[in-house]
């Protein structure tokens, strides 16, 4: 009989990660998402500060300061993006390093991630190229099409029949966006572990064609039971992604109306601190979820490397040498 994953093994890892490394991610995420924080901060207390005209009475809003601001949002998005890439790439670290036997302080697999990030971002670029630019320009050609079709040519006349059509091609279109997302997510799940299993330095053309060849096999290894295990995990970060959303939507809420009650600068900064401080919550219980998903996928990714090969991965010493 065909040996199969369990579902002990996955959670069993997952409760493991979530116990070494949850509160470790957490000061990793704030600290990653201090400046992200801080621009969502100073955003709502000037929302909240516009409603009451004070802002426009004191004279500080005017073309140079909407400028600044600008620039300065867009330097914060730069740097909090780079940042919690990675956290992104020290997750897959701390995941493989556990697999491989291979015990690394959190100095040692943040410079690991540091180092990586070159490789990591040309994997993120090689993906995208793959995967996901030709789908995108097929959804911006549809959209181009029926601007022509409906709106230039006037080929279709009858405004029932643009209505119709317009909403057929709408749906169909998300339907077939959310469907290829969901499908890509599965397809590349092993690719973070692979990488960091396979990579070297200044990796040449030859070594991506042989990675995507490597995941090619490993998707067809996983097949059946793993991955109908594998579309569950999926189905479950997204339901605990969405509980996660509704309580605290609920609690911003309630923080909400308390600050309502404030008079108008003492309730602005009541408000500005309770989305704050709510975005950081959810940013926070999502990252922890994700973690734990791809926790469970690194045991898919173990069970696939060992139904191939039929051993055990070995250790990507380079990975390990650049700790120093």
């Amino acid at each position: 009989m065909e040996q199969q994953i369990r579902w002990g093994d996955i959670f069993e890892n997952i409760g493991v990660q979530l116990h070494r490394r949850s509160g470790m991610l957490v000061r990793k995420v704030l600290w990653a998402s201090a400046f992200g924080f801080a621009a969502v901060f100073v955003l709502s207390l000037m929302s909240q500060l516009l409603s009451f005209d004070v802002l426009y009475q004191s004279g500080m809003i005017n073309i140079s300061s909407l400028v600044y601001g600008l620039v300065i949002l867009i330097v914060v998005i730069i740097i909090t993006s780079i940042l919690m890439t990675l956290v992104k790439i020290e997750q897959v670290v701390w995941l493989n390093s556990y697999f491989e036997g291979k015990d690394l302080t959190p100095k040692e697999s943040r410079t690991i991630a540091v180092r990586l990030f070159g490789g990591w971002i040309q994997l993120q670029f090689r993906l995208f190229y793959r995967y996901y630019l030709w789908p995108l320009a097929a959804a911006v050609a549809t959209v181009v099409s029926w601007l022509y079709i409906f709106a230039v040519s006037k080929w279709v006349r009858d405004p029932d029949a643009v209505a119709i059509l317009s909403t057929v091609m709408f749906i169909g279109g998300l339907v077939g966006i959310v469907l290829w997302q969901r499908y890509l997510k599965l397809k590349l799940s092993f690719a973070p572990f692979l990488f960091l299993n396979i990579y070297k330095r200044n990796a040449s053309p030859r070594f991506w064609s042989d990675f995507f060849k490597e995941m090619r096999r490993l998707n067809e290894v996983n097949k059946d039971d793993s991955f109908r295990k594998n579309v569950m995990l999926e189905i479950g970060g997204d339901i605990a992604v969405t509980i996660e959303q509704y309580v605290i939507s609920r609690v911003k809420i309630g923080f909400s109306t308390g600050a309502a009650i404030l008079p108008s600068v003492p309730g602005a900064l009541a408000s500005a601190l309770s989305n704050t401080a709510s975005m950081a919550a959810g940013e926070i219980a999502y990252r922890v979820i994700m973690f734990g998903k791809l926790a469970g996928r690194q045991v898919m990714y173990d069970f696939a490397m060992r139904k191939l090969h039929g051993v055990g991965r070995e250790p990507n010493e380079y990975i390990y040498s650049l700790k120093d």
